[in-house]
């Protein structure tokens, strides 16, 4: 069984102000490096542990932040 949207609060980009789309554009970016930023932090400091973990580097992130 399928639904139906009969009211949309959709946002369309040509109907919005382009400073307002560049300035959401550049936020989700930044966003986007400083989280990725982050992730490869955490595999690198994983990583560097002079001992063998029983589990892998992705499940062990995956506990930390669920």
């Amino acid at each position: 069984m399928s639904m139906k949207a009969i009211f949309s609060n959709r946002l369309y980009k040509h109907k919005i102000d382009p400073d307002f789309v560049m300035s959401m554009d550049h936020t989700l970016r930044v966003f986007n490096q400083a989280k990725q930023f982050r992730y490869q932090a955490e595999v690198r400091e994983l990583r560097g542990l002079k001992e063998k973990s029983p589990i892998s580097i992705h499940q062990r992130l995956k506990q930390r932040y669920g």
